[in-house]
């Protein structure tokens, strides 16, 4: 798991909405296999850019342009993050780009461990068939932190611009 989201912080080196519903379901419902469907970190960084441009002077039509420009070919960031994700009965993970390690759900999270011992909890939510993971701007920046391509400048752009209380969401579809 900690490659599949680390490969779409990297990707997302140029540059979060609150879940509405509370996380829960059992830990047998989350066992399977879960294909990466959607994200809206696009959406909730380009806000937050936006509202960082403005603050910094930037008129909102200027701010807005900016932000349109920066983000060109940002579409293909869901092909990019495009992968499955398994959730093994035995408490057991892995993903289809060499992750794996362990896992349980402590209240509202998801709590994994990979093999070289990083913890990650990271809160969810599960609808049947869809499993939604959501991160808070701080388990952002720690994912950043770990990330064996960190950058201190890309690290610093994402504190100055993502505020406080931004999330963005992973989506998955159970397999």
């Amino acid at each position: 798991m900690k490659y599949l989201l680390a490969v779409g912080i990297v990707v997302l080196t140029l540059g979060m909405v609150a879940c509405g519903n509370t996380p829960t379901g059992p830990e047998e419902e989350l066992v399977g296999t879960w294909r990466f469907e959607d994200t809206d970190f696009i959406r909730v960084f380009s806000d937050s850019f936006e509202a960082y441009l403005i603050a910094q002077g930037a008129s909102r039509s200027q701010a807005r342009a900016i932000v349109d420009s920066t983000f060109v070919g940002a579409e293909d960031l869901n092909e990019r993050l495009r992968g499955t994700l398994r959730l093994n009965a035995d408490k057991t993970w892995e993903d289809d780009r060499g992750g794996a390690g362990t896992w349980r759900v402590d209240g509202n999270e998801i709590v994994t461990i990979d093999e070289d011992g990083t913890v990650e909890r990271t809160r969810y939510f599960l609808d049947g068939d869809d499993l939604t993971l959501i991160f808070t701007k701080t388990l952002f920046l720690e994912l950043l932190r770990q990330d064996e391509n960190f950058d201190a400048e890309v690290y610093t752009l994402y504190n100055q611009v993502l505020q406080e209380d931004d999330v963005f969401r992973l989506f998955f579809k159970r397999r």
